[in-house]
């Protein structure tokens, strides 16, 4: 087991390794102790407790090599899901732009569209008109 990818952390990470290796080896120095000056006490404990707290250690300690095994695993797999969802958010992005700009044009070619049907009816309404005429006239002339 290397330490090397946890001290990339600077001081912190390494005062941190410090702390907790002292820590263990405080620990480990007064078990030591009692197993030297008083081993049948340390026998007594370890046969009052049993055999559960010895399979605790060993299930943490595969509970721990798990972890990092999954660790490892799924730090990418969650970092390459951000990328497809930032990627996806893009792409709906650029659909919606393209969509607003198709009903910027459809509405602009509507518009051109009312204008010319206005134009439209309004020379349609002076046609009838001159025709109404016509026939007045023509009407009027005959009698």
């Amino acid at each position: 087991m290397t330490f090397l990818p946890k001290l990339n952390g600077g001081f912190s990470s390494v005062l941190q390794l410090a702390v907790g290796g002292g820590a263990g080896a405080g620990a480990a120095l007064i078990v030591m102790s009692l197993v030297d000056k008083q081993p049948l006490a340390v026998i007594d404990t370890f046969r009052q407790w049993g055999a559960m707290p010895i399979l605790g250690v060993m299930m943490l300690a595969m509970i721990s090599r798990g972890f990092d095994r999954v660790v490892d695993q799924v730090v990418p797999a969650m970092r390459e899901n951000a990328t497809a969802s930032q990627r996806l958010a893009d792409a709906v992005g650029e659909i919606a732009r393209k969509e607003d700009t198709e009903a910027y044009e459809q509405k602009v070619l509507l518009g051109h569209i009312a204008t010319t049907m206005e134009k439209v009816l309004v020379r349609l309404d002076s046609f009838d008109q001159q025709q109404e005429n016509t026939k007045a006239r023509g009407v009027g002339a005959g009698t």
